[in-house]
């Protein structure tokens, strides 16, 4: 079992889940861009530190 958080997508006109982040550690604060990336916060690799997921939504 992972502890932590990890990051959804949630189609709201479907209901469909989609899990987007599965790393140890937690990842938080997500901010969806306008190139459609997902930046978020993370401590996957002990500090926290900026990511960016390059969303296919």
């Amino acid at each position: 079992m992972k502890d932590g958080y990890d990051l959804w997508v949630l189609d709201v006109k479907n209901g469909d889940q989609t899990q987007v982040t599965t790393h140890k550690g937690s990842d938080f604060s997500p901010v969806w861009a306008s190139d459609n990336s997902i930046y978020f916060a993370s401590n996957r690799m002990g500090d926290i530190n900026i990511w960016e997921f390059k969303s296919p939504f």
